[in-house]
């Protein structure tokens, strides 16, 4: 806070002789009196602030904390293992596991589920990761998508104004249950959407009604498992 001393003013009386005014006297201070200098101004020196995001993108998770930048790929067994300890930390809750089998049998990937959020990690050598949100805020810390900054709980609107496109209506009714945000084209694949074209990924919102209930990452359209 800024402190502004404002000097006092001193008056000094005309004294009135015989219908003339004499000078006002400049008065001094007695002998042996220090000088009362106003003393300057001075401004604190502001303590940072900073504001805690876990962020979700394309290609992996961004933790912006206390000024310091974490990131966890979606790819590689030991950003795996970094961000299962980060949720870890976050959440203040210890990792619980459950296998999860494959469409055509047998191990595909394990679930880690916490209140909140879920890390999925996949792959023989469990090197995929995706993650899904279902909260605001997790451990204090707010959770948004690296394009247009939406969360769960922002509106269908504000995620169609961010540049979300209509993704799977899963019901069939011409409003969409997924949108889709941002787009990253991945060689050498084939989107199964749109044939002839390269495939891509993105972050998906899972919608109930016009609000966002669910973040996914990484979603594509190449791939049908």
């Amino acid at each position: 806070m800024r402190v502004r001393l404002i000097p006092c003013l001193l008056l000094t009386s005309a004294v009135l002789l015989s219908g003339c005014a004499s000078p006002a006297t400049p008065t001094t201070a007695p002998s042996g009196t220090p000088d009362m200098a106003t003393p300057a101004a001075t401004t604190p020196t502001p303590t940072p602030t900073f504001q805690n995001e876990l962020i979700v993108g394309i290609e992996g998770v961004t933790y912006e904390h206390d000024g310091v930048v974490d990131e966890f790929l979606f790819e590689g067994a030991a950003e795996a293992e970094q961000l299962l300890v980060a949720v870890e930390e976050l959440t203040g809750q210890p990792r619980t596991g459950e296998e999860i089998e494959g469409p055509y049998g047998g191990y595909w990937g394990t679930s880690y589920t916490w209140d909140g959020v879920k890390v999925i990690v996949a792959g023989e050598n469990a090197d995929r990761v995706s993650v899904a949100i279902t909260a605001p805020i997790i451990g204090g810390v707010r959770i948004v998508t690296e394009d247009g900054d939406l969360s769960v709980g922002s509106s269908r609107e504000d995620a169609v104004a961010s540049g979300a496109r209509d993704g799977w209506d899963a019901d069939s009714d011409g409003i969409a249950d997924w949108l889709e945000v941002g787009e990253l084209e991945v060689p050498d694949t084939n989107s199964l959407v749109n044939p002839g074209e390269v495939g891509i990924m993105f972050v998906l919102l899972g919608m109930t009604g016009d609000t966002v209930t669910e973040i996914q990452s990484p979603g594509n359209d190449f791939s049908d498992i």
